[in-house]
């Protein structure tokens, strides 16, 4: 099935450059699309991760009895990008005030997330989920916490759409 993973590449970057950052929020398959289309993003791979459960299935995320979420883990330079501007480009690509969905994804496992690597992340994504509070005079649906382990979905899922898992085109 899928399993904990990331690939060669992925590695590397993040030995390299360190400019990492993991979102949920929504189908990854969309979250994924409009995160690959940013200049100075290189990487971006989907998963589940945030719950309780080892190696989860496709599933059991979607029964929602793991935790889980659909999530994208960002791989970027820095010099082109900042995280910064990934927060405020994800809170574009999706629903922040809706709570346990996306559209017409419904469940806990749709649920907006900020999974920050570091303190800094951390700060920025309070600050800028804060703004986007006072600016919209909305609550936003969007948590922020600490990234956890991401498990892979199985090949099966990426048959479906047509494209290999990054790494093994």
């Amino acid at each position: 099935e899928g399993g904990c993973y990331m690939t060669l590449c992925a590695a590397l970057a993040i030995l390299v450059t360190g400019d990492v950052a993991t979102f949920a929020g929504g189908c990854y398959w969309s979250l994924k699309s409009n995160m690959a289309r940013v200049p100075g993003v290189g990487t971006v791979e989907v998963g589940y991760t945030g719950g309780w459960t080892e190696n989860p299935t496709q599933d059991d995320v979607m029964r929602g009895s793991t935790g889980h979420v659909h999530a994208v883990t960002v791989l970027y330079n820095s010099n082109k990008v900042s995280y910064r501007e990934l927060m405020y480009k994800f809170m574009g690509f999706h629903k922040w005030w809706q709570g346990d969905r996306q559209g017409k994804d419904l469940g806990h496992q749709f649920r907006s997330i900020v999974f920050t690597h570091n303190a800094e992340q951390r700060e920025d994504a309070i600050e800028i989920i804060r703004k986007i509070q006072e600016r919209f005079k909305r609550h936003c649906a969007t948590d922020v916490l600490n990234v956890q382990q991401m498990y892979r979905p199985s090949l099966m899922y990426y048959e479906c759409r047509g494209e290999p898992p990054e790494g093994e085109a």
